[in-house]
């Protein structure tokens, strides 16, 4: 489940949010600004800090928790068609990171539990930093 939320917060979820961010550019919401700005802000550092396979491996788990088949990872696709690209990456280079990164660490569940020790402090500091935006409390004087 965290594969799934994380690409997801990642790709949909952090397109959205820049939508939201610029429309709210022109209120008076400056609470909601910055709280958008900040999400948008520690998404993009915390995927920037992800290596290419490794982004890769969540996405392919994130793929394979929600589809029973993996074919679109396949070279030769169910009509006998031999498929090179999936989603502007070249496949031969995609599977060989993806087994170069299974190689490195040993196993899935070792790449869980080291995805897990790079991501999890980050991510808990992001909610706390949004948590301490929303919970802001306009001043008097304002």
């Amino acid at each position: 489940m965290f594969y799934i939320k994380f690409y997801e917060a990642t790709a949909e979820g952090l397109s959205y949010a820049l939508k939201v961010f610029e429309h709210l550019r022109g209120g008076k919401n400056e609470n909601k600004l910055e709280w958008y700005d900040e999400l948008i802000n520690g998404l993009t550092n915390i995927k920037s800090e992800l290596g290419e396979d490794e982004y890769s491996y969540i996405e392919y788990r994130r793929h394979n928790t929600c589809h029973i088949f993996q074919n679109r990872y396949e070279h030769i696709q169910d009509n006998l068609k031999i498929k090179k690209i999936r989603k502007d990456k070249d496949l031969q280079k995609l599977n060989i990171g993806l087994k170069q990164l299974l190689i490195k660490h040993g196993s899935d569940k070792n790449i869980d539990i080291y995805l897990n020790t790079c991501l999890q402090p980050k991510l808990t500091s992001l909610y706390a930093q949004l948590n301490k935006i929303y919970n802001k409390k306009a001043s008097p004087d304002k």
